[in-house]
């Protein structure tokens, strides 16, 4: 899905206290925070994200934050909910993934496998990018996520039950995954004074919103299949079709074909 991003920059008056947003409804959602800088004395501040529907206007935000040094349990709980909302509602192709891992099996084993295997590979990335020791552009993460979802979808139609290829590669898409995260956790603003406590809390978030997909799936759908080969006929295949040609469009939305052209002209 195509995110724009639009950005508001000025000062303010040291009067005012608090502000509002408001974005009419016919632009569609928007999802909104604040970034405050104090340029004296070299600090800065972001507010937690809103997450705006039907015509809705924001919550005040306070001006005054960047003025007070935020508890390191504050910082784990505010970048908790920030990697959440990362998955949900905002993740769409994470969530596509993370079902596509659940729809290989009705078993618990597998789906644990899967996930530990994922859980571990994210972590690794997010943490090492974050801390400026691998890094990639989005250009390129971001089609091979895409193409990673596809590959899932594709795969569960024809395997019937986990091998460790299924493991090692999930680990592998993992990987990238994590990369993806960190993209966004940059974006989003990293406090200098916590910044592992920032680190923790989003990827906390994060396992947090996958583990609700999770249960969420297994829980709701599983129940109702006893018999493995009907949820594979009248689960697993038709979701997987589904995620896979979601997984190939969005990689072909996703390649910067105006860059593959420059570089293959020049």
């Amino acid at each position: 899905p195509r995110i724009s991003l639009i950005v508001y920059e000025g000062p303010i008056d040291k009067e005012i206290k608090q502000l509002t947003w408001y974005y009419p409804a016919r632009f569609s959602d928007n999802a909104v925070r604040v970034r405050q800088i104090d340029e004296i004395n070299e600090k800065w501040h972001w507010s937690s994200w809103q997450w705006l529907r039907k015509d809705q206007t924001s919550d005040a935000f306070s001006l005054e934050a960047v003025f007070t040094e935020t508890p390191a349990y504050k910082v784990v709980l505010e970048y908790m909910f920030a990697g959440f909302e990362h998955i949900i509602p905002m993740g769409l192709d994470h969530i596509f993934f993370i079902l596509g891992i659940f729809l290989l099996s009705t078993r618990l084993k597998p789906l644990a496998g899967q996930a530990t295997m994922f859980t571990l590979a994210h972590s690794i990335t997010l943490s090492l990018s974050m801390f400026n020791i691998i890094s990639l552009p989005a250009s390129i993460v971001e089609p091979l996520i895409a193409l990673s979802i596809a590959y899932i979808g594709i795969e569960n139609i024809f395997a019937h039950k986990l091998k460790n290829s299924r493991l090692a590669l999930v680990f592998a898409f993992g990987l990238l995954h994590g990369l993806g995260f960190a993209s966004v956790l940059a974006d989003f603003g990293m406090p200098q004074h916590a910044y592992a406590s920032a680190l923790i809390g989003f990827n906390l978030g994060v396992e947090v919103g996958q583990l609700a997909i999770l249960s969420s799936a297994y829980f709701g759908i599983t129940i109702w299949f006893k018999n493995k080969q009907h949820f594979h006929t009248y689960i697993t295949v038709p979701g997987s079709v589904l995620i896979g040609i979601t997984g190939l469009y969005w990689t072909w939305d996703r390649f910067s074909w105006a860059a593959i052209s420059s570089a293959i002209s020049g």
